[in-house]
């Protein structure tokens, strides 16, 4: 049975919470996976380890998500599987507090149990959450809710960094994780009370239904395009992803306190651009942000080339911050466009089997590039500059030849060319909003003023 508006309301409400929550769980755990690996000793070919396996066994997993989902209920897995993740950071808080040889490998393991059981359960919220949220107010709701999960992981963020700063040994990382914990429990309290919503009208499979599949297939047939594009994509990206991190730690020598404002400032970034680009995706469509902000990412390696310190990271990361902020929320949504919502956990996790395994390659094929160039110089490029270098080409091959292959399929009364909604948004829209804000502080100096002279009119009047 569908839910009413007051319950439909009361869930987003809920949602935004749990996500808040996550998001400050979040911002102190994947933040500082990677730098808890390198205290702990890691070497490159250990880095791409880590960022690969994780990924590896998540992937394995997503082959048998879409129907065990649907058996078993997307809000019961969901729920179920998140409370486990949860107490994962639980054990990784109490590596730090033992004493033996292998606990890089034991880090490795839980993380790996750790993105499984994430990945798991948030098929099962991508399609259970995908039924709830009214459809035209998609782009504007998760922009709302990304910029407030932004937040919180911006200020938990900036708080792990100034742990680590104090204390300057492993028992802060031990504290982080610790923290973050508890912030996963808190999510999980406002997770359960978001309802399961029944779908009505569900997937006939009687083959004789031929009609019926050909609709779906020419309604849903842009899934496969953005599929492939999104695995390529994320095959290129995982290539170097790791290693900005490794490269701010281990050559650049940035502290914990730095390398925490750096991520904080793109986190900043997001929040004052989720909203933006939600509202930006109602008007033109999910796929003009997509193509926009796929090419600010494609050049976010290249800027690394010329990082001498973390003054000149800050920026880097206000120009990822940008691009990231729409490009997650755009695919996200889109995701959910081509998705058919009776079939959407299977969809799902066909998604994230060619994502999975794509981000699963570049960071192994990241990680052995990363020890093998580790003295290498190629042209003027050294170390780890190669291999944002092989990055960054892939990044542009990868986007030419995908992009053109993505359709818009939800909003249909102004579709846009690309380079028109850019130059709106880099130059109409924020003109427009700086010109808005002075006005609006105008009126506001304007009404102060008068209110001032108001009362000392009156007082004077008093006075005589």
């Amino acid at each position: 049975m569908p839910l009413t508006k007051k319950q439909t309301e009361q869930a987003l409400k809920n949602s935004i919470k749990d996500g808040a929550a996550f998001s400050a769980m979040d911002g102190m755990t994947s933040t500082y996976t990677t730098p808890f690996a390198l205290a702990l000793g890691a070497n490159n070919a250990e880095v791409g380890i880590l960022n690969s396996i994780p990924n590896f066994f998540a992937t394995i997993l997503q082959i048998f998500a879409g129907k065990y989902i649907e058996k078993r209920g997307r809000k019961k897995v969901a729920v179920n599987l998140s409370i486990i993740q949860r107490f994962t950071w639980l054990f990784i808080a109490i590596i730090p507090l033992i004493f033996f040889e292998q606990r890089l490998w034991l880090f490795i393991l839980l993380v790996t149990i750790s993105y499984a059981l994430l990945s798991f359960a948030s098929t099962a919220w991508s399609a259970w959450i995908g039924n709830i949220v009214p459809e035209k107010i998609r782009g504007s709701f998760f922009g709302k809710r990304n910029t407030i999960q932004s937040a919180l992981s911006f200020f938990t963020t900036l708080l792990g960094g100034w742990i680590l700063g104090l204390t300057n040994n492993l028992i802060g990382f031990s504290l982080v994780f610790f923290i973050a914990f508890v912030f996963g429990l808190i999510a999980y309290s406002y997770l359960i009370k978001i309802p399961e919503v029944s779908i009505e009208g569900k997937h006939n499979k009687n083959a004789l239904n031929v009609l019926g599949f050909v609709k779906k297939f020419k309604k849903y047939r842009n899934f496969y395009p953005f599929t492939i594009h999104m695995s390529l994509m994320s095959f290129a990206v995982n290539i170097a992803s790791p290693f900005f991190t490794v490269y701010m730690l281990n050559v650049l020598k940035v502290g914990y306190e730095w390398y925490a404002i750096v991520i904080a400032v793109e986190v900043l970034m997001r929040i004052f651009m989720q909203t933006y680009w939600g509202r930006i995706s109602d008007k033109y469509g999910d796929r003009a942000v997509l193509i926009i902000c796929n090419i600010l990412i494609v050049f976010y390696p290249f800027c690394w080339f010329f990082v001498t310190n973390p003054f000149q990271i800050i920026f880097i990361s206000i120009f990822s911050g940008i691009g990231w902020a729409g490009f997650d929320l755009a695919s996200f949504n889109y995701l959910l466009d081509v998705t058919p919502p009776d079939e959407r956990p299977s969809y799902i996790s066909r998604y994230k089997i060619f994502t999975g395994m794509a981000l699963f390659l570049g960071a192994l094929a990241g990680g052995f590039l990363a020890q093998y160039s580790s003295n290498l110089i190629f042209l003027w490029f050294r170390g780890l500059q190669i291999v944002f270098l092989a990055s960054f080409i892939l990044r542009g091959l990868f986007s030419i030849y995908g992009i053109s292959g993505i359709q818009e399929v939800r909003v249909k009364s102004e579709v846009l060319p690309v380079k028109d909604v850019f130059l709106k948004a880099f130059t109409t829209y924020p003109t427009r909003g700086i010109s808005n804000e002075l006005v609006y502080i105008h009126d506001q100096i304007g009404t102060w003023r008068n209110n001032v002279r108001r009362k000392i009119k009156n007082n004077l009047k008093e006075i005589v």
